[in-house]
């Protein structure tokens, strides 16, 4: 009977040491850039005295973040964290290198992490990782400015070329007022037909050649059209 006992004793110690020993706070903790920790997992202790500011224990959920728990000198920075009876993961930011540590250093889901239980303590450094993406952004926006460039250009150019053709046309049309038949009749011919020979030109307002001569010089000298070329290659046309 002494040693049903004893057994039973050893026994009932065994589970209870067993049952003391489990975890029973599982705690995720996610660190970013800044060093804000941020704080996730479940209990089915009562936390209040044990959880830093900022993170809080709701319907067993343990749910937060801090910056309390992690400080920077020069380019390391340092978590530490502890938490009776419990399971602790740290995952470090994109770039987070480990350089110290109390626990177990894993790749889980991707990303570097950091395990133990009832107390974790990392010394990381977080190096800045270029993203190639940028330069193609940067490039798209680089020809996009080009191509806008370019574009109010030409878009300047043609309504400059407009606002002169217009200006010269307005100022063909002031003339023509003034002027007499035969040398309307002119420019209403260099206006349809554009640059043209001398001799063409005379030809279709059917003058003689003396009075044609005449109207020509007229209008080249109130700068409306103008000559040139020598000889048979003589040609007329309105002055731009």
């Amino acid at each position: 009977m002494k040693k049903i006992m004893i057994i039973f004793v050893f026994v009932v110690f065994l589970i209870g040491s067993l049952g003391f020993a489990h975890a029973t706070s599982d705690v995720i903790i996610h660190l970013d850039n800044t060093g804000k920790a941020i704080f996730l997992g479940s209990t089915n202790e009562n936390l209040t005295n044990l959880l830093p500011k900022g993170v809080y224990v709701e319907n067993g959920k343990i749910r937060g973040e801090t910056t309390l728990q992690t400080f920077k000198s020069g380019e390391i920075w340092t978590f530490n964290y502890s938490l009776p009876n419990s399971n602790i993961e740290v995952f470090l930011p994109s770039g987070g290198k480990v350089t110290e540590t109390n626990g177990d250093v894993l790749i889980d889901g991707g990303n570097l992490a950091v395990y133990n239980e009832n107390s974790i303590s990392v010394k990381y450094i977080v190096e800045e990782s270029s993203n190639p993406n940028l330069f193609w952004i940067f490039l798209i926006i680089f020809i996009l400015l080009i191509f806008l460039f370019l574009f109010s250009r030409k878009f300047n150019f043609e309504k400059t070329k407009k606002s002169s053709v217009k200006g010269e046309n307005r100022k063909i049309e002031t003339f023509q007022e003034i002027l007499n038949d035969r040398e309307n009749k002119i420019i209403d011919i260099l206006k349809e037909k554009g640059k043209i020979k001398s001799s063409q030109l005379r030809r279709l307002t059917d003058l003689p050649k003396s009075s044609f001569s005449r109207h020509v010089q007229e209008l080249e000298k109130k700068s409306l059209i103008k000559r040139s070329g020598e000889g048979r290659n003589k040609f007329v046309q309105i002055l731009e």
